[in-house]
This record gives structure tokens, C-alpha cells and sequence, in this order.
């Protein structure tokens, strides 16, 4: 978990914010959908074992998606190049 931008009492919302480059098409917010259907939304980009994931918030939670299955982009979705549940099989768990 992130730790929050200024201190928070606890029952109140915590600020943060997340940098992204400026020259990458793939955002914070953008729906993510395999070839059979809507998987979630990216909410991060991860680096691990020398491989880049995409953090998506999906209906069971977030899962970090390896960013080799993104086929496409384009204006605020990204295009995987399985189904969503080759897509789920493939992606792994990370401790924050």
C-alpha cells in the first residue's frame, strides 16, 4: 500500500497520486478487454523479475497483467491479445 501524501486520521479519505510518463499511451484509468470481453481498469504499472505489469482492478481484485499481452492501444483502452481468461492465468499476484 502507498503511504499517504499528508497524514490521515483514520475514517477519512487518503490523497495520493501516481506518475506516469508522459509519452506512454498506456494510462491510470484506461479499460483493459481481452478478445472476449472486458477484463478491468489499469490502476498501475509494476517492474518485476526484469518484466513490466500492468496493475488492473478488476471484479476479484487486482491482478498485475504481463504487458507482452497487450496487442493494442487506443484512446483509453487497451487491447489484450488472449481472452480474459488466458489473461487472468498468466498474470501473478505482487505484494505491494
Amino acid at each position: 500500500m502507498r503511504e499517504p501524501v499528508e497524514p490521515v486520521q483514520p475514517g477519512h479519505e487518503v490523497e495520493s497520486s501516481l506518475s506516469w510518463r508522459s509519452d506512454d499511451t498506456i494510462r491510470a484509468g484506461a479499460r483493459v478487454e481481452g478478445t472476449d470481453g472486458v477484463l478491468g481498469v489499469v490502476r498501475e504499472r509494476r517492474e518485476a523479475a526484469a518484466k513490466v505489469y500492468l496493475g488492473v482492478d478488476t471484479d476479484d481484485g487486482m491482478i498485475y497483467v504481463p504487458e507482452t499481452l497487450v496487442r493494442e492501444t487506443a484512446g483509453q483502452t487497451v487491447y489484450l491479445s488472449l481472452p480474459v481468461a488466458d489473461a487472468r492465468a498468466q498474470s501473478m499476484p505482487m505484494e505491494p
